[in-house]
């Protein structure tokens, strides 16, 4: 099954690729912060489908930032009383821990020093300096080019679609949310174990064991 998402025009890289090197830079940090954005945004919505119908969506409002909603979920996941198969858990802790990952990537990413290497706009090579903990101004250093610090934002979009899976299979498996409509468990359970394509346009093709039937 084939959906189709945006994460921006082509067209749109192409215009950035002629700005001065910092200016890139600045341009790909800001994607990386609004994807993280959405990505949170997905993981309260994960949040308030295991929270609701019941008092404890108020509780959904008052966590704050990803680590807590990801510390929530787990919790909640764990839960006896949502009746949860172990398949559908065992994938969601998956996709919790890319989204760990993802956290700190952004962390790093939004929060370091970067420095350009070159004034060439052909090299757009970049330092990125990394505090290390209790330490008085000592960096741990590590090289990017343009290239890889825009694939943060791919990664992220990538997690933000696992989550985005996550709920919809909550939302099928969870008694208080279930339906009588068509059930697509079997492409939210692929795409949280990380089984889809994602396309030049921005969407993705699951493959999924339902691709086969």
């Amino acid at each position: 099954m084939k959906y189709n998402l945006s994460m921006g025009k082509k067209s749109e890289e192409t215009a950035i690729d002629s700005l001065p090197n910092q200016d890139q830079l600045f341009h790909a940090i800001g994607q990386v912060a609004q994807e993280h954005v959405q990505m949170e945004r997905e993981l309260r919505a994960v949040h308030m489908a295991l929270c609701s119908p019941s008092p404890a969506i108020n509780l959904s409002a008052k966590a704050r930032g990803v680590q807590q909603l990801m510390d929530d979920v787990r919790t909640m996941l764990r839960s006896p009383s949502a009746g949860l198969p172990k398949h559908l858990i065992d994938a969601a802790f998956k996709v919790l821990s890319a989204t760990k990952d993802a956290n700190e990537e952004r962390h790093r990413t939004v929060h370091d020093w970067w420095m350009n290497m070159t004034n060439s706009k052909e090299d757009g090579e970049f330092s990125r300096l990394e505090l290390q903990k209790d330490t008085m101004g000592l960096y741990k250093v590590t090289h990017h080019d343009i290239k890889s610090i825009r694939e943060i934002r791919s990664r992220m979009y990538r997690v933000r679609m696992r989550i985005w899976a996550l709920r919809g299979a909550l939302l099928n498996e969870l008694p208080f949310h279930k339906s009588s409509s068509i059930k697509f468990d079997l492409d939210f359970l692929a795409m949280m174990n990380d089984k889809f394509t994602i396309l030049e346009t921005g969407g993705f093709k699951i493959e999924s064991e339902r691709s086969k039937q």
